[in-house]
Protein backbone atom coordinates (compact mmCIF):
# COMPACT_ATOMS: atom_id res chain seq x y z
CA UNK A 1 0.00 0.00 0.00
CA UNK A 2 1.40 3.56 -0.81
CA UNK A 3 -0.33 6.84 -0.06
CA UNK A 4 -0.69 9.54 -2.45
CA UNK A 5 -1.76 12.29 -0.45
CA UNK A 6 -3.03 13.16 2.18
CA UNK A 7 -6.75 12.15 3.75
CA UNK A 8 -8.39 9.17 5.61
CA UNK A 9 -9.96 6.27 3.75
CA UNK A 10 -10.71 2.43 4.72
CA UNK A 11 -8.76 -0.31 3.77
CA UNK A 12 -10.59 -4.11 3.81
CA UNK A 13 -7.63 -6.58 4.04
CA UNK A 14 -8.93 -10.17 2.83
CA UNK A 15 -8.05 -13.76 2.12
CA UNK A 16 -8.07 -14.23 -2.01
CA UNK A 17 -8.85 -18.10 -1.70
CA UNK A 18 -11.61 -16.83 1.50
CA UNK A 19 -13.10 -13.19 0.60
CA UNK A 20 -15.53 -14.17 3.45
CA UNK A 21 -12.45 -13.58 6.01
CA UNK A 22 -11.37 -9.94 6.12
CA UNK A 23 -10.61 -7.20 8.36
CA UNK A 24 -11.57 -3.04 7.76
CA UNK A 25 -9.40 -0.65 9.18
CA UNK A 26 -9.38 3.32 8.75
CA UNK A 27 -6.25 5.15 7.75
CA UNK A 28 -5.01 8.27 8.03
CA UNK A 29 -2.38 10.11 5.85
CA UNK A 30 -0.93 13.28 7.03
CA UNK A 31 2.27 15.42 6.03
CA UNK A 32 4.91 15.84 8.25
CA UNK A 33 5.77 19.09 6.45
CA UNK A 34 4.53 23.00 6.56
CA UNK A 35 3.27 24.31 4.67
CA UNK A 36 1.02 21.56 3.19
CA UNK A 37 1.34 20.75 -0.30
CA UNK A 38 0.64 21.74 -3.04
CA UNK A 39 2.09 25.32 -2.27
CA UNK A 40 1.43 27.97 -4.52
CA UNK A 41 3.64 31.32 -4.72
CA UNK A 42 4.76 33.66 -6.18
CA UNK A 43 8.28 34.64 -7.65
CA UNK A 44 10.37 36.36 -4.97
CA UNK A 45 8.27 35.04 -1.91
CA UNK A 46 9.98 33.63 1.12
CA UNK A 47 9.14 30.57 2.59
CA UNK A 48 10.14 28.57 6.10
CA UNK A 49 9.52 25.18 5.45
CA UNK A 50 9.50 23.22 9.17
CA UNK A 51 8.44 19.88 10.53
CA UNK A 52 4.86 19.67 11.98
CA UNK A 53 5.25 19.62 16.00
CA UNK A 54 2.10 17.06 16.66
CA UNK A 55 3.56 13.94 14.41
CA UNK A 56 4.48 11.03 16.41
CA UNK A 57 7.88 11.14 18.40
CA UNK A 58 9.63 8.37 16.12
CA UNK A 59 9.19 10.83 12.88
CA UNK A 60 10.21 13.95 15.00
CA UNK A 61 12.43 12.74 18.23
CA UNK A 62 14.87 14.92 18.54
CA UNK A 63 17.78 13.95 17.71
CA UNK A 64 16.08 13.26 14.09
CA UNK A 65 15.41 17.21 14.04
CA UNK A 66 18.71 17.61 14.56
CA UNK A 67 19.52 15.04 11.36
CA UNK A 68 16.70 17.22 9.09
CA UNK A 69 18.26 18.22 5.37
CA UNK A 70 16.04 20.13 3.29
CA UNK A 71 16.47 20.13 -0.18
CA UNK A 72 15.29 21.59 -3.46
CA UNK A 73 14.81 19.28 -6.82
CA UNK A 74 14.70 22.15 -9.14
CA UNK A 75 16.94 24.98 -7.25
CA UNK A 76 16.71 27.68 -10.54
CA UNK A 77 13.18 27.86 -9.07
CA UNK A 78 13.41 27.75 -5.28
CA UNK A 79 16.62 27.26 -3.03
CA UNK A 80 16.51 26.65 0.40
CA UNK A 81 18.44 26.68 3.31
CA UNK A 82 19.90 22.87 3.76
CA UNK A 83 19.57 23.48 7.38
CA UNK A 84 16.81 26.10 8.41
CA UNK A 85 13.91 25.22 5.62
CA UNK A 86 14.09 29.01 4.85
CA UNK A 87 13.38 29.28 1.07
CA UNK A 88 13.14 31.57 -1.62
CA UNK A 89 11.48 31.67 -4.99
CA UNK A 90 13.46 32.68 -8.15
CA UNK A 91 11.93 30.89 -11.28
CA UNK A 92 8.42 30.10 -12.56
CA UNK A 93 8.36 26.61 -12.49
CA UNK A 94 7.65 23.71 -9.87
CA UNK A 95 9.68 21.74 -7.61
CA UNK A 96 9.79 19.39 -4.79
CA UNK A 97 10.88 20.17 -1.33
CA UNK A 98 12.73 17.66 0.14
CA UNK A 99 13.20 16.73 3.60
CA UNK A 100 15.80 14.30 4.41
CA UNK A 101 16.64 12.55 8.07
CA UNK A 102 15.21 8.70 9.33
CA UNK A 103 12.09 9.09 6.69
CA UNK A 104 11.78 11.25 3.20
CA UNK A 105 8.89 13.40 2.98
CA UNK A 106 8.37 16.27 -0.09
CA UNK A 107 6.34 19.29 -0.44
CA UNK A 108 5.75 20.34 -3.83
CA UNK A 109 5.90 23.83 -4.80
CA UNK A 110 4.37 25.97 -7.61
CA UNK A 111 5.88 29.06 -8.50
CA UNK A 112 3.98 31.56 -11.05
CA UNK A 113 4.52 35.19 -11.74
CA UNK A 114 2.31 38.03 -11.20
CA UNK A 115 0.85 38.63 -14.35
CA UNK A 116 -0.97 42.20 -13.42
CA UNK A 117 -1.74 43.98 -10.08
CA UNK A 118 -3.91 47.03 -8.88
CA UNK A 119 -3.40 48.88 -6.11
CA UNK A 120 -5.65 51.25 -4.51
CA UNK A 121 -5.09 55.19 -4.47
CA UNK A 122 -4.57 54.78 -0.47
CA UNK A 123 -1.77 52.35 -1.00
CA UNK A 124 -0.12 54.48 -3.99
CA UNK A 125 1.74 56.93 -2.02
CA UNK A 126 3.65 53.49 -0.07
CA UNK A 127 4.35 51.66 -3.49
CA UNK A 128 8.14 52.39 -4.74
CA UNK A 129 8.63 51.61 -8.25
CA UNK A 130 11.70 49.89 -9.22
CA UNK A 131 12.34 51.29 -13.02
CA UNK A 132 15.48 50.16 -13.96
CA UNK A 133 14.00 46.88 -15.35
CA UNK A 134 11.97 48.33 -17.63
Amino acid sequence: MKAEGTGECNVKVYLVKYPHVYDIFRVRVQSIVKPYSPVNVHVGAAIKFKIMENTPNDVTSSQSKLDVIWGSSNPQVIDINQKTGEAITLHEGKADILLSNSINAASIVVVSKVKMGEVDQKSRKNLAINTDDY
